[in-house]
């Protein structure tokens, strides 16, 4: 089945700060150069320009890849695997 999970529990402060320069999902988005203030601002965002911005914080290519990288872990943890 599908859940939706809340970016904060899979963009954990131990994620991000493994991955990349920040400590909160909170300042990913805020040090961005969009303003992200709801799901529809962020939505807005270019695909392209957002991986951009994924690409010279983290260690990931893109956001799919950070995401599925934050997801496996949230799913393992949740499975205690």
């Amino acid at each position: 089945g599908q859940h939706d999970v809340p970016i904060s529990e899979l963009l954990t402060p131990a994620f991000l700060l493994k991955y990349t320069r920040f400590s909160s999902s909170d300042e990913l988005f805020e040090q961005s150069e969009f303003q992200i203030e709801s799901s529809e601002d962020f939505a807005a965002i270019p695909d392209k320009e957002w991986d951009e911005y994924i690409r010279s914080v983290s260690s990931f290519k893109d956001w799919q890849a950070m995401l599925s990288k934050a997801s496996e872990r949230w799913i393992a943890k949740k499975l205690r695997i």
